[in-house]
């Protein structure tokens, strides 16, 4: 299985769906703000902790959408949003993630 295919098995669901996100999240935005652009910040930072080039953002959102069939991409004023895929819950748990692609910038960010 290759790092994108195993990405999406372990980190994404069905659901209402999430926007695509970029590279890195906006600091000054609030947290669910952040948790709403996850997708791509997500995969990058799991990327690179298991030792995996990232794909580009757009060869990423194409592979994304071809996983679950029923998802549809929609251009919103701010930015690109997928119905129909979330990423899981334990995404975003901290004793999960231990270094979380989300929520590690924000505990460095309160450590200071």
């Amino acid at each position: 299985m290759d790092p994108m295919s195993r990405w999406i098995a372990g980190q994404t669901t069905s659901g209402e769906g999430s926007f695509v996100g970029f590279k890195t999240l906006n600091p000054k935005e609030s947290q669910e703000e952040r948790l709403r652009q996850a997708f791509y910040p997500a995969y990058f930072k799991w990327s690179q902790r298991n030792g995996n080039t990232p794909l580009k953002h757009t060869n990423f959102t194409e592979n994304l959408l071809s996983a679950f069939p029923g998802a549809a991409k929609i251009r919103k004023t701010s930015g690109l949003y997928i119905k129909g895929i979330v990423l899981q819950k334990k995404v975003f748990d901290i004793d999960y993630q231990r270094g979380s692609a989300i929520l590690l910038e924000e505990r460095e960010e309160n450590e200071k």
